[in-house]
C-alpha cells in the first residue's frame, strides 16, 4: 500500500514538472512571436526538449526559440520582425561582416 502511493504520488510529481516545462516553453515561444530582434546570438540552452528545439540567447536579451536542427551558431546576427513567425540569419564571413544565409520559422509548438 505504501509503495502505491509513493508511486502514485511520484506520477503526479512527473505530470506538474512536464506541465511546467511546457508551460515554460509555450511562454518562451509567445515572447519570441511578439519580440522585435536585430542582435547577435550568444549562448545556446537546452529547454528540456530533448534536443527537439533551443532557446538562443541574445546579445540584446532576447531569446529566439527554435527547431534543434536548425544550424544556428554563435556570433549570427538575427533579424525578427514582432508577430511574425520568421526571422533571418546573417552568418559573419571572412572580411568582418556579415552574409545572408537563409530565413526560419519559428515552431508552431509547444
Amino acid at each position: 500500500m505504501v509503495f502505491f502511493h509513493l508511486f502514485k504520488s511520484s506520477k503526479l510529481l512527473i505530470h506538474v514538472k512536464i506541465d511546467i516545462i511546457w508551460s515554460s516553453l509555450r511562454e518562451t515561444r509567445l515572447k519570441c512571436y511578439e519580440s522585435n530582434i536585430e542582435s547577435i546570438v550568444i549562448a545556446r540552452k537546452n529547454n528540456c526538449t530533448g534536443g527537439a528545439f533551443y532557446d538562443y540567447e541574445c546579445k540584446s536579451g532576447d531569446i529566439l526559440y527554435a527547431y534543434g536542427d536548425d544550424p544556428l551558431l554563435i556570433g549570427d546576427s538575427i533579424v525578427k520582425i514582432a508577430n511574425s513567425d520568421y526571422f533571418d540569419v546573417y552568418r559573419s564571413n571572412n572580411e568582418g561582416g556579415f552574409k545572408y544565409l537563409k530565413r526560419f520559422s519559428i515552431p508552431n509548438h509547444p
